[in-house]
Parts: C-alpha cells; sequence; structure tokens
C-alpha cells in the first residue's frame, strides 16, 4: 500500500513540475471564473421547480429568460477559444516570453483552433468551437504554443544598432520578430490538417475522432451493452482528468446512442412492451454520477469529513450548492481533479463501480428499467425516487454514496499530504529566488513573480498577518563575548515556523512584511521582545550589555518607529542605553536627510547604532565621517573564510584599523571555531559572535546562561 502511495505521491510531484501541464492547469485557472459564472446560469436555466420554471418562461419573464440564455451561450458556445487562449497564455508564461509576444500567443493558439476546426472549408462544425471542441483547442494551444517558443528561441536577435540606423522602433522590431515563429506555427497547423483531411477523406481530426467513437461503441454494443456502459463511464472521466468535458467530448454516445435507447423504452412502454435497455442517458446521471463527473458529491462529503486543508474547504463549500443540481465544474477545476493524479484513481473508480452496482440491481429486478425523461439538473435522491418510482431508489444511492464517501477519503488525505509537498517546495524555491535578489541587491516585487510564486507569497503574507496577531512569530537571543570572554550583549534575530512551511527565511519574512504593509507591526513586536528581555536580564547582569534590533531603511524611514521604540521602553522600563540598532551597509544607502536626523536624535537619547553586514558593499564614507555609527558588524564572507583567504585578511585589518581611528567598536559575526576566532582577534576585531560560543537561544536559556556568565565574570574579577 506504501509502496502504491509513494507512487502517486511521486507522479504527482512530477505533474506539478512539468512545464506543459502547470501551463494547461493555469489556463484552466484563468477560465474558472467564466466556468464558474456558467454554472450558476444554467442552476437558474434549468432550476427542476415547475413552478419556477413556468414564471421564467412567462411572457413577463421573457427578458430575464434570454439574459440568462444569453450568458450561457456566451460562456460555453465558444469556451474552446476561450480554452485555447489561456493555455496559450500559460505556455507563453512558463517558457517566460517577452510581453508582446506572450499577449500574441494566444490569438495564435485561437487561430490554430480555427484551422484544425476546418473553418471556412466543408467539414466545419461551430460546435467544436464549444465545449465539444476542448480536445481540440488543448491540441491547438499546445502545438502552437510550444512550436512558437522553440522558434521564436532559436532565431537571432536583432542588435539594437541596427534598429537605430534603419530607424526601425522597438515594437516594429517585436512585430518583425514574430513572423517567422507565427508563419511556421501557422503553416505547420494548416499542413497538419490538410493532411488529416485528405487521410479521412474529408474529416477534421474532431470529427474523426467522433466517428472512431461511434462506430467502436455501436460494433461493442451488438456483443455486450455492458461493456459498452463501462468503456463509455470509463472515457468520459479520462477526458476530465485532462481537463475536457467527458459528456459533451462523447456527443456522439451520449445524444446519438444513450438517447435513443432511453427513447426506444418510451416508445416500448407507450406500446405495452417490456422496455429493453437499462443504459441511458437517465441512468448515468441518476445512479452512476450523483453530483456530477466522479459522483462528486460524495467527494464533497469526503472533503467535509476528513479534510483540514482550508483552501480544499472553502472550494467545496463553494461547490456544494452546485453539486446537488449534479453541476461539477466548480469543484473539478478548483481542487483541481483535472491534471491531478492523486485524484484520478477515485475519480474513475468511483463512478464504474455505481455503473456496475447499479446495472447489477436493475438486471435482477431491484430497479425498474428508466423509461421516462427527466431534467439532469433534479437533485439526487429526488431524481432517484422520480425514476424508481419508490423508496428503492433513493435507498441504492444512499449505498453508493456511502461506498463513494469512503473510497475518497484516504485521496482525500493523500492530496492535502501532496498540497503541502508542493507548497514547502515551492517557498524554498520562493526562498532561493529571494537569496539571488539579495545577492543582486534587487527588492522583491510581487508582481514580477510568476502565478504560483505570488500565490505562495500571497498565502504566506496572510498567514503572516495572522500569526502577528495570534503572536505566533517568536524571536531567538545569540550572544555575543569580548575578547576576554564577558558578555557583552546579544543579537534578536526573528522566527517564524509556518504550521506547513516550517521555518522560513528571515529576510523573506521582512520582505513579505514591507509588502504586505505590515512592518510597523514586525517592528512594535520585536521591540517589544527586546525589551522583555532586557528587563528579564537586568534581573541576573549588572555590568554593560546590550541587545540589538535589526532595522530596515522602511521602518527607519516610517513615523511611527520613534514612538513605537519609546512606547517598548516605557512599557517594561528599560534604559535606552541597553537597546541597540542594526541597519545592514546596504540599507543605509537609501537613507535621506530625515532619516539620519532620527538616527541622532535615538542616538542623543542613548541607543548604540551599529553598522551591519559591513565590508563588501558600497556604504557611503560620508555615513562614518559623521559619526552615526558605534560599531561596525564585519560581513560573514569575509570572516568566515578569513583563515584561508590573505585578501580578506588584508580588508579585515583595513576596515579594522579605520573603525580604530573613528572610535568604533569591531564585531565579527559567524565565528565557528577557535582558530577563527584568534585570527580575528589578533587582526584587531573588539567582539565575537557565532557557534563558537553558542547558537541562537531562547530568552529562557540565554537567561540561564546569563547567570551562569555573570559569576564567571564576578569569579574572573575576584582573582584578579
Amino acid at each position: 500500500m506504501n509502496e502504491h502511495k509513494n507512487c502517486i505521491f511521486n507522479l504527482a510531484m512530477r505533474v506539478s513540475k512539468n512545464r506543459t501541464l502547470q501551463a494547461i492547469q493555469d489556463g484552466y485557472l484563468l477560465i474558472i471564473p467564466i466556468v464558474v459564472i456558467d454554472s450558476f446560469v444554467l442552476l437558474f436555466l434549468f432550476l427542476p421547480i415547475p413552478a419556477y420554471q413556468t414564471v421564467l418562461k412567462d411572457a413577463s419573464f421573457t427578458y430575464v429568460y434570454t439574459a440568462l440564455k444569453l450568458i450561457h451561450t456566451s460562456c460555453s458556445a465558444y469556451f474552446s477559444l476561450l480554452l485555447s487562449g489561456a493555455v496559450g497564455w500559460g505556455i507563453a508564461r512558463k517558457w517566460g516570453l517577452p510581453l508582446y509576444h506572450a499577449l500574441l500567443l494566444p490569438a495564435l493558439s485561437i487561430c490554430c483552433l480555427f484551422i484544425f476546426s476546418g473553418i471556412g472549408t466543408g467539414p466545419f462544425n461551430a460546435s467544436y468551437l464549444g465545449i465539444r471542441g476542448m480536445f481540440s483547442a488543448l491540441l491547438s494551444a499546445i502545438i502552437a504554443g510550444r512550436l512558437y517558443v522553440f522558434v521564436f528561441h532559436h532565431m537571432p536577435t536583432y542588435d539594437q544598432g541596427l534598429s537605430h540606423r534603419i530607424h526601425v522602433d522597438f515594437q516594429a522590431m517585436d512585430s518583425f520578430r514574430s513572423l517567422v515563429p507565427m508563419i511556421s506555427v501557422i503553416v505547420t497547423c494548416a499542413f497538419i490538417h490538410q493532411g488529416f483531411v485528405y487521410m479521412t477523406g474529408g474529416f477534421t481530426a474532431q470529427q474523426t475522432g467522433d466517428l472512431l467513437i461511434y462506430y467502436l461503441v455501436s460494433s461493442i454494443a451488438e456483443e455486450s451493452r455492458l461493456l459498452v456502459g463501462n468503456l463509455y463511464t470509463f472515457l468520459v472521466h479520462i477526458l476530465w482528468l485532462i481537463g475536457i468535458n467527458g459528456k459533451y467530448s462523447l456527443y456522439v454516445i451520449t445524444q446519438n446512442y444513450y438517447a435513443a435507447l432511453l427513447q426506444q423504452n418510451i416508445a416500448a412502454v407507450q406500446m405495452g412492451q417490456e422496455p429493453r435497455y437499462i443504459i441511458n442517458n437517465v441512468f448515468n446521471s441518476t445512479y452512476v454520477c450523483m453530483g456530477g463527473a466522479g459522483s462528486a458529491l460524495a467527494l464533497v462529503l469526503a472533503i467535509f469529513y476528513k479534510s483540514r486543508d482550508k483552501e480544499t474547504q472553502f472550494i467545496a463549500k463553494a461547490a456544494m450548492f452546485p453539486v446537488l443540481f449534479n453541476v461539477s465544474e466548480i469543484l473539478n477545476f478548483g481542487i483541481p481533479i483535472i491534471l491531478n493524479p492523486v485524484f484520478a484513481v477515485p475519480f474513475v473508480l468511483v463512478p464504474l463501480i455505481n455503473f456496475n452496482i447499479s446495472y447489477f440491481f436493475t438486471v435482477i429486478h431491484v430497479l425498474p428499467v428508466i423509461t421516462q425523461h427527466i431534467s439532469w439538473t433534479i437533485p439526487p435522491f429526488l431524481d432517484s425516487y422520480v425514476v424508481s418510482g419508490s423508496w428503492r431508489g433513493p435507498a441504492l444511492q444512499l449505498f453508493l454514496l456511502g461506498i463513494d464517501v469512503l473510497l475518497y477519503i484516504p485521496f482525500v488525505s493523500w492530496n492535502e499530504k501532496v498540497k503541502q509537498a508542493q507548497f514547502v517546495e515551492r517557498v524554498h524555491h520562493l526562498e532561493q529566488y529571494f537569496r539571488q535578489l539579495e545577492h543582486d541587491g534587487t527588492a522583491l516585487q510581487l508582481h514580477v513573480l510568476e502565478r504560483e510564486y505570488q500565490a505562495i507569497a500571497v498565502t504566506l503574507m496572510k498567514d503572516l498577518a495572522r500569526d502577528l496577531h495570534l503572536r505566533r512569530m517568536y524571536v531567538v537571543y545569540q550572544p555575543q563575548f569580548d575578547v576576554q570572554k564577558k558578555f557583552t550583549g546579544a543579537e534578536i534575530l526573528l522566527r517564524w515556523k509556518h504550521t506547513k512551511a516550517g521555518f522560513v527565511y528571515p529576510p523573506l519574512i521582512i520582505a513579505l512584511a514591507r509588502i504586505s504593509q505590515r512592518m510597523e507591526e514586525l517592528d512594535q513586536f520585536v521591540f517589544d521582545e527586546a525589551c522583555t528581555a532586557i528587563s528579564q536580564l537586568d534581573k541576573v547582569l549588572c555590568g554593560a550589555y546590550t541587545v540589538s534590533v535589526n532595522v530596515t531603511a522602511d521602518s527607519l524611514q516610517h513615523a511611527a518607529l520613534e514612538n513605537q521604540i519609546h512606547t517598548a521602553l516605557q512599557t517594561y522600563n528599560v534604559l535606552p542605553e541597553r537597546l541597540s540598532i542594526e541597519i545592514t551597509e546596504q540599507e543605509v544607502m537609501h537613507n535621506t536627510a530625515q532619516t539620519i536626523a532620527k538616527i541622532n536624535r535615538l542616538k542623543k537619547e542613548g541607543h548604540h547604532f551599529l553598522l551591519d553586514d559591513f565590508g563588501m558593499g558600497h556604504t557611503s564614507v560620508a555615513y562614518l565621517r559623521e559619526n552615526l555609527f558605534d560599531a561596525i558588524k564585519l560581513d560573514s564572507t569575509i570572516t568566515q573564510d578569513v583563515l584561508t583567504n590573505h585578501n580578506h585578511q588584508i580588508i579585515i585589518a583595513s576596515l579594522v584599523t579605520m573603525s580604530k581611528t573613528l572610535h568604533m567598536c569591531v564585531v565579527a559575526e559567524h565565528v565557528e571555531n577557535t582558530a577563527q576566532r584568534d585570527k580575528l582577534k589578533e587582526l584587531g576585531c573588539d567582539i565575537f559572535q557565532g557557534y563558537l560560543y553558542n547558537k541562537p537561544m531562547s530568552l529562557e536559556s540565554i537567561l540561564n546562561a546569563a547567570g551562569n556568565w555573570q559569576c564567571e565574570i564576578e569569579n574572573c574579577q575576584a582573582r584578579t
């Protein structure tokens, strides 16, 4: 069992990394609003309440009925065009096409769909531009998108100087550069289509598929209608798994075959004969797919029972009302079921089980053969009561529903585990991307992220706001010592253990707080924690020490910063001299005259300022000359390899000399062993911080350790 679970898990992770499948998923996400609108309009159009239908179709409400029909037609009659364009856009985004070409690709995908549909020729059927043509829509978008990307990336780029010499602007150059890929795509699609039409004697690919399925079903039906029913149920749900509405895509079976069988049953009853055909449209909608494709009602109930994921629960709640009327699109697109290997097995297996059990009970005459048309929107239990004429129909549905829910429950749990693993992986990728931005000196901007990382960032920002409000954030303290191993203070470090992703990279927390306008709240939390620590440390320490807090350039520019610091100091009765403020070298470059004045005011009150990550950036010497800082903290990139990198030794020695001349203390971070500490001491560093002394500690741990450090200091002084 575990091997099967691991196989499904690994397959789901591979699907989530496949760019083509991701592009298709992105395309479906783009058209979810249209699907939702159409789903609710369908409910309003076909709500199975006779009085409601009478009023809706009354002459005085004609405009309402017409408006609903118009919305439904606009959403569904050309659905394949929308899908093709949306998937084309997804491919453009996944392969990183420039904006002009990314906007062009959806139009090109739609153009290719017209070609594959045979528009302007004899084989053209307008219905293939609607839901029936979803297969052609996906095919055209994938062929057009992948071919365009391939040709575009293998074309030589135009030299900017040439465009200036021939007086052509860049937009025109983009247009010219798109010609070769566009021609390649259109010509290729046209030849593929014409070749198919020639080989099949005048049929498009979609029409050929319909005919093959119809003849296959007709030939098998002569031998076993039960086999046909299983094959049809299987194909409908396999198509749904790749995002194609199986019922409409197998229109030739749904309407030309099963609808005809139901009509023959009705005719037989009218002639006083026994109806022969168990399987028909109403049989499938009543017993096989309760609530919609995959027995959607069972999945919703399984989610309500087992799911702990708020997003999944929200989608299930939103889908519940439509599912009661057999409209499952919100569930299929929202969970999603589409392109989701985790739900592939139960989504196909559950309807097959329902089909065969219902067929068996009809064969042994527990249920009657269905001999009447009913609206497909009649809710479960009511529909079975109408077609069976007794309690046996609803009883069988209840039995089937129980089996279906039990089958779905483990897959709901597995899906959440996969989602969590995908979330953790995407957070990790976001952190990697952010580290690269840090290295390049660039700020994180939400609008430039890919869609999936935008979603991750937005989720993290919402969770950050929640955890800040609930005080689930916490801080740790990394102690600092001088050359005589005397405790001189600690740096406060922010930590956030996300409920799903685990520990989040601290600088990313700051960036997300900045984007979500939570910096003031976060700053107040950190100042409160720092002052709490100082008030506790004052009870066990009597010497001079400081607790330092990192402050960003954005925080320095906030008008409320000084008031936040004063509030924290007064609340916890802390001296300003105890609270130091660290600013990174990169952040210093963003300071304005008002910010510098703010720093000077805080310094006059007694706060010490440290210049963090000093040594490898571009700090203006003017800031050092203006005596803004009391100490510098050497960048870890030059302290970590000080034993092996002679150039870094020279840099450190120079920085120490300059700092001492300006009466500034020098702090070395990331000190991990005695030899490194001794070398930094030899070069003139005053204070050391790193794993050689202690890892970051909780307040309780540092209070216990601080008492011991104080005893060691007093014993040392007594011996002296």
